[in-house]
């Protein structure tokens, strides 16, 4: 039903299959799904490995929230989006990610294209996300991660196909995140990938992306070897304390990433304030 809010907590979903979207979960409508303490390991479809939401997930303007989920080694076999796949506009609605890790996870297969990919995350239209660790979480010794994950094309980790974070009050942020480690095989964005110009990016001083990599196997690729923005617009993005796009580093850390061709850390097409010594 259209605006319903799903509630998920404490469950295991392994080892699934779809021969279509949604390896183990696969939302027909527009929900806002609020997953707690659940865990996805190991499930296949040929989009969206563990979770397909056909309609843009929050429509109602309820937010989307997953708090302490992990996802493992789920694949899409031949599309985007290899643990998540969200289909549709969210447009003012908010998608929440806290105390989460997503590791292993990968998008594969020939559907995959120049214009998607997403190693764990696919998002198809437009969204206002967070990425974050709770305090108590950090007391606790666990910093939220998005770790490992692969995909064929762009975005080795996450592929955003819309605008992002159109506002300095309202950004993409990431804080208190570890993105270590995923692989964009044949494309752009060794970790994330926007694809519009219209985005608005903020990294913590406390989020590190360290040994991502873009490769390319036909030097047509291999653009930012953690971050891509490969979209350009040439009118004023703002000042930086009402910046409506580009990316915002606030001393995260950036270390021994690689891309193929060029921005070894981030290539960028729009503006980028890099308030850090650490790139």
């Amino acid at each position: 039903t259209t605006g319903t809010t799903v509630n998920l907590a404490d469950s295991t979903f392994s080892s699934n299959t779809s021969p279509g979207s949604g390896g183990a979960i696969y939302f027909a409508s527009a929900v806002s799904p609020v997953l707690t303490g659940t865990t996805f390991t190991g499930n296949t479809a040929l989009t969206g490995g563990a979770i397909y939401f056909n309609v843009a997930s929050g429509s109602s303007g309820a937010p989307t929230q997953f708090t302490n989920v992990t996802f493992n080694n789920n694949t899409s076999t031949n599309g985007p989006g290899g643990a998540i796949y969200f289909s549709g506009n969210t447009g003012n609605t908010y998608t929440a990610f806290q105390d989460f890790t997503f590791n292993g996870n990968i998008a594969s297969g020939s559907a995959l294209t120049a214009s998607n990919g997403g190693g764990a995350l696919y998002f198809a239209g437009s969204a206002n996300t967070s990425f974050s660790t709770s305090s108590t979480a950090l007391a606790n010794g666990f910093v939220s991660s998005i770790s490992g994950n692969t995909s064929a094309r762009n975005g080795g980790a996450i592929f955003f196909s819309g605008a992002v974070g159109t506002s300095a009050t309202n950004p993409l942020t990431f804080n208190n995140v570890q993105i270590n480690n995923n692989t964009a095989s044949n494309g752009n964005g060794g970790a994330i990938y926007l694809s519009t110009y219209d985005s608005l990016l903020n990294l913590s001083s406390t989020t590190t992306f360290n040994n991502n990599q873009a490769l390319s196997l036909d030097n047509n690729n291999g653009l930012g070897g953690a971050i891509v923005q490969t979209s350009v617009n040439t009118t004023s993005p703002g000042s930086l304390s009402n910046l409506t796009r580009g990316i915002i580093v606030n001393g995260s850390n950036f270390t021994n990433n690689q891309a193929s061709n060029s921005g070894g850390a981030i290539y960028s097409m729009q503006v980028v304030y890099a308030n850090s010594n650490a790139l």
